[in-house]
């Protein structure tokens, strides 16, 4: 048995990001019965998932340096689908870069120790961080082709290293936080 516990109203079901989204693909929240417009926006999301996901990367403001020419791509099958195709895009620059040229004193991230100590950078500061780290890597001679493998224990900088490296561009990058075996992606010895 299904029970709702609470249904947001009026301005507040239509101030939600899913509403928006919603509306902006042509379902729009029924105020006076939201449950059935949504049931229904789900299943259209079902049927038509290029029309959905293509609708979802333009609700959230992805910018593209190359627009990808279709959502998706099943000629492998399902279970390989290839999303985006043809779409280049930085997962650094719509997470970071951009929010660091808006708003750079907002609030990015909040990291808390093992030990309890609680660390905070606002998108400016992790901003420079990932390119400080980017900068290294380069200066390293890491590049275009090469491949980067981080072991690092869950801190608020592995965050930092991992969007350094999408910083990159096309680098292979294997994380790990266990002992374990990691291959690198490009086919070659396997590092203990």
């Amino acid at each position: 048995m299904q029970r709702t516990v609470w249904t947001p109203e009026g301005d507040q079901l239509q101030s939600t990001r899913v509403a928006r989204l919603m509306a902006r693909l042509g379902h729009p929240i029924d105020d006076s019965d939201p449950a059935p417009s949504i049931a229904a926006f789900i299943r259209w999301s079902q049927r038509q998932p290029d029309l959905f996901w293509g609708g979802v990367m333009d609700d959230l403001g992805v910018v593209w340096s190359q627009r990808y020419e279709k959502v998706r791509d099943l000629s492998g099958g399902p279970e390989w689908t290839d999303w985006f195709v043809g779409g280049r895009t930085s997962i650094a620059l719509n997470t970071v870069d951009i929010p660091a040229t808006e708003c750079p004193d907002r609030l990015a991230l909040i990291a808390e120790t093992e030990d309890g100590d609680v660390r905070r950078w606002t998108f400016g500061e992790a901003a420079r961080e990932i390119d400080r780290l980017a900068w290294a890597l380069t200066s390293l001679g890491i590049g275009r082709g090469d491949s980067v493998a981080c072991y690092m224990p869950m801190v608020a900088e592995v965050v930092f290293a991992m969007l350094a490296t999408m910083k990159m561009d096309d680098l292979g990058v294997v994380w790990s936080q266990r002992y374990e075996k990691v291959r690198d992606l490009s086919g070659g010895p396997e590092w203990t």
